[in-house]
């Protein structure tokens, strides 16, 4: 018995076992079809991608903040050191990337941070590991500085939006142009409407309330918690940054934003952006109207709402036909 089975499991089959039901038969087919099966599984686990195991260590999230501290240029780089990130060091340790893999794709966050002359150098390092991997490679949300070395380096460009920035010197609620945002503001304050600004770490009562609003928000149709490339709600993470509320009289929290550090001097940045369902109209736009003045009578320059995305191309850019085609398909269907 054990020498037929083998025979059969070696595809060689055996001239003198004749099944005579068709159950007989099926089951000498199946032994077939089990050495078939194992040896395609076995060439598909030689020969796929290798696995992406996540795993971050608390001393490389200190280095690429030490890193970042020297090297950062934007609000964007906060997320790059983001326990949810896998971290690629250069061979000398002055320059890394964050990322993620997916589907057998390594997509990092943006450019990579460390000294001007060393991108070029990690990005053909890292293409390297992730071709060692079998792994396809993909920069995120890369700013237009680096289009030359990317180019360099084998990579196509697709502009996926832009940063949507308020200049905090030129913002003004006077004017025809802001009538109709001047008489909203204003109307909510005569509701008693008001904001609150609270340092870190967040008093428990406020936390509570804050995340009754993220819990709402998250039920509005198309909403949830995204990360990568943003925060997501997390009381430890919440209890790092200022938080910005809009509360109605009583001292309920309506709507809030938290406030992330740029690397950018004189720029200001948030990440989470959540209201209430009841929230009355307008709520969003009275919380970063206060936030844009209170922003600019302590110094700041520019306000940064982060990425717009597929927001078209301004007069003098430089765009290929495939990008003008998937931004009208965005904008239009």
């Amino acid at each position: 018995s054990l020498r037929h089975t083998l025979e059969f499991l070696a595809l060689g089959g055996d001239a003198t076992l004749q099944p005579r039901t068709h159950y007989a038969e099926w089951f000498l087919d199946s032994l077939y079809l089990m050495t078939s099966t194992v040896i395609l599984y076995s060439l598909y686990a030689v020969f796929r991608p290798v696995l992406y195991q996540f795993r971050t260590h608390p001393h490389e999230v200190e280095r690429a903040r030490q890193i970042l501290s020297r090297h950062g240029r934007s609000s964007q780089d906060f997320f790059k050191a983001r326990p949810d990130k896998s971290f690629f060091f250069s061979a000398d340790g002055q320059s890394f990337l964050a990322y993620r893999v997916g589907r057998g794709f390594a997509v990092v966050l943006g450019d990579p941070a460390g000294p001007e002359d060393a991108i070029e150098s990690i990005v053909r390092d890292f293409s390297r590991f992730c071709g060692d991997n079998d792994w396809g490679v993909a920069f995120h949300q890369a700013m237009p500085d680096c289009l030359d070395v990317y180019d360099r380096c084998g990579f196509k460009k697709l502009k996926v939006g832009d940063d949507a920035i308020v200049d905090l010197a030129r913002f003004t609620l006077e004017g025809k142009a802001a009538k109709t945002l001047r008489s909203r503001v204003n109307q909510l304050d005569k509701e008693g409407i008001h904001t609150g600004y609270y340092e870190p770490p967040i008093p428990p009562l406020l936390m509570n309330q804050v995340r009754e609003v993220s819990d709402e928000w998250l039920q509005i149709p198309g909403r949830r918690e995204r990360r990568f490339a943003l925060g997501m709600f997390d009381e430890e993470y919440l209890n790092s940054t200022p938080i910005f509320t809009a509360e109605d009289a009583g001292g309920r929290v309506l709507a809030f934003v938290n406030l992330i550090p740029s690397y950018r001097p004189g720029e200001v940045a948030i990440d989470l952006m959540r209201r209430r369902t009841e929230a009355p109209n307008g709520i969003m736009d009275y919380v970063f109207v206060k936030l844009f003045l209170r922003c600019r009578e302590q110094g700041a320059e520019r306000f940064n709402l982060g990425m717009a995305p597929m927001a078209g191309f301004q007069e003098q850019e430089e765009a290929t036909p495939e990008e003008r085609a998937i931004h009208a398909f965005f904008q239009h269907l």
